[in-house]
């Protein structure tokens, strides 16, 4: 039999001469070339709307600003990884049709003349292209697995300018087949020829396992947490030293993102007496951040120090904070959750930082147990929150959050110590007292010391301009609290320590609280955690959850 030249094989190749125009391809290489290229554009795109949620600077104005308002919005996250795994299940297959089939002889590199100079860079662009594909995959795949945690930033930053060189991949591929066959040639990626199914088939199925597989591994390889059953639970108090916290299993997880450059690892430990769990969390911060948005005394009046914070996007003067989400029986909740981009609800009011809303579209509730820093923790409780439903935009409401909002409360809680904020000036509604709520107020924050910028209510007096004898430069807490929170608002309790450049904080709540607002803990429950490190909505975050497990007695 003598072997063909595949270059002049006519109709059967997708490469050939100038002219050819009726130039085909079988239906695998039809079937993975457009699997390739959407997957490519939809994780291209989804990827760039999570770079500029990331990244404050393509937020701003300038190309990419508007760039952004043409990527796509909402749950983004959760096409991006489902584009991955369709990426990965098409590459494999496609690499064992080719491998198989013997189809890759026809991508050889072969030495010629200039006659066919065209020929060998679009084989060479062609090449590179599945490189470049597999390298983003690779660096993807890397960040939602947490590997290199201590170099996440430069993973991170390695996964974006691969994204970036798509488009210029695109670009000359483009071009190379045009300089190869004219149209007729880009056209060949649209005309099916019979063969190549004797190999295509089965790897056109090998292909969709692994998409379905890589796309399940969700539920498939989380890791769990054990709940250690305890007779003597801990005390709620920050400190990690009781004897239930020693031989609880601890899980760490790496969190992303918010303002850091690497990865922040939480390390997680849990223990129930049947009726009741604990929870010990712990994460470095090498500065205890307890200064929440002052209130500081000028020459002209009264103003809070802030940097952001009528944009909802705070990150100088705020306090530090840990969130955590349950929910039941879906291991897809976190990136289910969020919607990003400045408009990701239909009639609803743009989101004022301009990145997105936490909300559900299923009807379920995502329970949200948020401790903060100094409004909370004072009250040794963290505020029971949820992700649900989006709820309706209300006229008179500051600030609307779509779905994120708090558990109904019957009393006690905390305020802010003004009446409405304005971003130059406000009236405070309460003076101290005593001189230990006075700090003095730097152009970069205040000394809050130890007990933060937030006094009780009976500490302090009402505000009028006749008794306003605080110099100026001074600054008071912008936090009130009266009593800790009673109703479905109050049923966390949470304590935090903070000592060596560590938070410490223990939680603990019934494991089934009977609450709508709820979710029960159960060998069905994930969880999730994010830091932020003195960041009013900047957090960090991981995506693959701690599945729970009940240790019996």
């Amino acid at each position: 039999m003598v072997k063909s030249e595949w270059w002049k094989s006519g109709p059967r190749a997708g490469y050939g001469p100038t002219g050819s125009a009726g130039r085909r391809v079988d239906p695998p290489t039809f079937c993975f070339h457009w699997a390739l290229a959407g997957a490519a554009l939809v994780s291209l795109v989804t990827g760039l709307r999570i770079a500029a949620d990331q990244r404050p600077g393509l937020q701003g104005e300038g190309a990419w600003h508007w760039l952004a308002r043409l990527l796509p919005q909402g749950m983004v996250f959760h096409w991006h990884l489902l584009s991955a795994a369709v990426l990965m299940g098409a590459l494999a297959g496609y690499g064992l049709f080719l491998a198989a089939s013997g189809e890759h002889r026809r991508y050889r590199i072969r030495r010629a003349g200039r006659a066919l100079a065209g020929l060998r860079t679009a084989v060479i662009i062609h090449w590179a292209g599945l490189g470049l594909l597999g390298a983003t995959l690779a660096t993807g795949v890397g960040l939602y697995f947490g590997a290199l945690p201590a170099a996440a930033g430069a993973l991170r930053e390695t996964h974006f300018w691969l994204a970036l060189a798509l488009p210029a991949y695109i670009t000359l591929h483009l071009l190379s087949h045009l300089r190869l066959g004219g149209p007729g040639q880009l056209l060949a990626m649209v005309r099916i020829r019979a063969g190549g199914l004797a190999w295509g088939l089965p790897a056109l199925a090998a292909g969709a396992l692994m998409a379905v597989v890589a796309g399940r591994v969700d539920t498939t390889f989380n890791p769990t947490l054990l709940i250690a059953h305890a007779t003597a639970p801990p005390r709620l108090d920050g400190n990690a030293g009781d004897p239930a916290w020693a031989t609880a299993p601890a899980v760490i997880v790496d969190t992303h993102m918010g303002l850091q450059e690497t990865a922040i690892p939480v390390t997680v430990r849990a223990v129930h007496d049947n009726e009741r769990a604990w929870w010990l969390f712990s994460w470095p911060d090498s500065s205890r951040s307890l200064a929440h948005l002052p209130v500081s005394k000028t020459t002209t009046g009264w103003q809070v120090l802030h940097d952001g914070f009528e944009q909802d996007d705070e990150r100088t003067h705020y306090e530090d904070k840990l969130a955590v989400m349950l929910a039941a029986r879906n291991p897809w909740a976190a990136r289910t959750s969020i919607h990003l981009g400045s408009s990701p609800l239909n009639g609803a009011p743009s989101p004022r930082h301009g990145r997105g809303y936490h909300y559900t579209t299923d009807g379920a509730r995502h329970d949200l147990w948020h401790w903060k820093a100094v409004r909370s923790d004072t009250l040794f409780q963290a505020d029971d929150q949820s992700f649900g439903p989006p709820e309706p935009a209300h006229a008179l409401a500051p600030r609307y959050t779509a779905g994120y909002r708090s558990d109904p409360r019957m009393s006690g809680g905390y305020k802010a110590n003004w009446n409405w904020f304005r971003a130059h000036t406000v009236t405070p509604k309460r003076l101290p007292l005593s001189s230990r709520h006075r700090f003095p107020a730097t152009t970069d924050g205040v000394d809050a010391g130890p007990r933060g910028t937030v006094m009780r209510w009976s500490d302090g007096f009402p505000y009028t301009s006749n008794t306003d004898r605080i110099p100026a430069g001074t600054a008071i807490p912008a936090v009130l609290t009266t009593q800790p929170m009673e109703g479905d608002r109050g049923h966390v309790g949470a304590r935090g320590r903070w000592a060596d450049g560590r938070w410490t904080v223990e939680m603990s709540r019934d494991l089934d609280t009977g609450s709508p607002f709820d979710v029960a803990i159960t060998d069905d429950t994930h969880l999730w955690v994010s830091v932020f490190d003195h960041s009013q909505t900047r957090h960090t975050y991981h995506l693959r959850p701690l599945r729970l497990r009940l240790e019996r007695p």
